[in-house]
Order: C-alpha cells, then sequence, then structure tokens
C-alpha cells in the first residue's frame, strides 16, 4: 500500500492510456508514479486449473527461495511469493517455481 505523497491519504493503481500505471489520490487529485519497493509479479490463470503464466517478467533472484519439493524435477529448492487471488476474507495463493527447471505451481491454504 502506497500513500499520496501531498496528503498522506491512500493511493490506488490507475493504468494510464500509455499502458504506465500510475498511483492516484482520490482525496488531492493528484498522481504519481508507481515506487517499486519489491518486485510485482502478476500471475494469470491459464485454461487449464493447473496451469500459471507469469505475465510480467521480474529478477526472480529477489524473491526468498524455500524448501519446496518441484513436482516436475524434484529439485527441494523453489522461489515463492503470494498473491491474493480469491475474496478478501479467503486466505492468499503462495505460488512457487522452481531454482532448477522453472516449473511454476501453486498452493491454495
Amino acid at each position: 500500500m502506497q500513500f499520496c505523497d501531498s496528503c498522506g491519504e491512500k493511493t490506488i493503481r490507475r493504468k494510464e492510456d500509455d499502458g504506465n500505471v500510475q498511483l492516484y489520490c482520490r482525496n488531492c487529485d493528484k498522481s504519481f508514479a508507481v515506487k517499486l519497493e519489491s518486485p510485482i509479479l502478476t500471475v494469470e490463470a491459464i485454461g487449464k486449473k493447473d496451469s500459471i503464466k507469469i505475465k510480467s517478467k521480474s529478477d526472480m533472484r529477489t524473491l526468498p527461495i524455500e524448501k519446496e519439493k518441484c513436482p516436475k524435477c524434484g529439485n527441494e529448492e523453489a522461489y515463492s511469493w503470494q498473491r491474493q487471488t480469491r475474496s478478501g476474507d479467503e486466505p492468499a495463493t503462495r505460488f512457487y517455481r522452481c531454482v532448477k527447471c522453472n516449473k511454476t505451481w501453486r498452493e491454495y491454504s
């Protein structure tokens, strides 16, 4: 969550016509460039329930590595991140990507 540099209110993300994402303050009508403090990955489910496609390329090396067994190659290390993919009262979905073979999978809590 990011706050307005002018008035301190919460900002919302808004996609501009040129494709860039800006933060917009509803209180004072100012917009700001997005400050990336951590990598943002956009995840999209495609076709089959178990298929995951990472839409934006981000430096995976900045993500934490956890001990999680890859279902494809059996490697014991995977990058991990969480996203809220269901309603707000549901727990977040945890995503993993194998360090060795780049297989991506998800785990629901």
